[in-house]
């Protein structure tokens, strides 16, 4: 499950690891009219996370048959920091809560980084002569992987294509303008497809916002999962997160992360 919800980190870390330097910034458009909770001034930020069905699949798997509540709590903090508690667990089981922790860490990355181009702009695109608005990662020698990403009309990052002799990625983002986004477009769905061995993993984010105290932050994610082989569905998942009891920019969060009491 985590290899796919991972599948757009890697490839961006390996396009960074493999970076020398760029001729362009050809992400300079996207950056301009994309809207973040960064961009709209958020530096501290605390936030619960809860998730449908886990209360009773914890109760059903483990001995903790007699818990009442269990979600995450959140805190995030300018530029990048954020710690993730497991609310409603007894004292212990180490296990239990980093493998809950590791569900929900892929889901804070997607949603509250500032940026998904930030660790692009070192690399080295040439523009492909075939394809409009679309750049290929200059290779270096012996590089066997391939990295491409393509632009709408308006310059905003449309498509991440990553290849190895393995397996291809393909990472599609949709974007669209919201009434409180001031002219800004609010990436509302990230699609993950990973096809080899005539197998097509897809795994699609799908992000409600809504506005909290003038910031536009997830009320609800939806990640539906798929698996595929020539055309025929193998198995599917849907899961929910719902994102409450928001407090921005009050100083909660780093203060917690700094070890004072809640």
């Amino acid at each position: 499950m985590m290899k796919y919800l991972f599948a757009l980190l890697l490839v961006i870390s390996f396009a960074f690891n493999q970076a020398l330097s760029s001729s362009q910034n050809i992400f300079e458009d996207h950056k301009l009219q994309t809207y973040s909770p960064l961009k709209a001034g958020v530096k501290d930020l605390l936030f619960d996370i809860r998730m449908d069905g886990l209360l009773d699949s914890v109760k059903k798997t483990t001995s903790l048959t007699s818990l009442e509540d269990l979600y995450f709590r959140v805190y995030w903090a300018y530029p990048g920091q954020y710690r993730i508690d497991v609310e409603g667990l007894p004292k212990g089981f180490k296990m239990l809560r980093k493998n809950l922790k590791s569900t929900i860490k892929p889901i804070v990355d997607i949603i509250f980084s500032d940026d998904f181009v930030r660790q692009f702009e070192r690399v080295p695109f040439i523009k492909n002569s075939n394809k409009k608005r679309t750049y290929v990662k200059k290779k270096q020698a012996g590089e066997v992987s391939n990295i491409s990403v393509e632009f709408n009309k308006r310059g905003i990052l449309k498509t991440i294509n990553s290849s190895s002799p393995y397996s291809k990625f393909e990472t599609t983002f949709n974007h669209k303008l919201r009434s409180w986004s001031k002219g800004k477009y609010v990436m509302d769905k990230i699609t993950i497809a990973e096809m080899t061995n005539g197998l097509v993993s897809t795994k699609v984010f799908d992000v409600e916002r809504e506005l909290q105290t003038g910031v536009g932050l997830p009320k609800k994610v939806t990640i539906e999962q798929s698996l595929k082989r020539k055309e025929k569905v193998i198995n599917s998942t849907t899961q929910n997160f719902h994102f409450t009891n928001f407090h921005v920019n009050t100083g909660k969060a780093i203060s917690i992360m700094k070890g004072n009491k809640r």
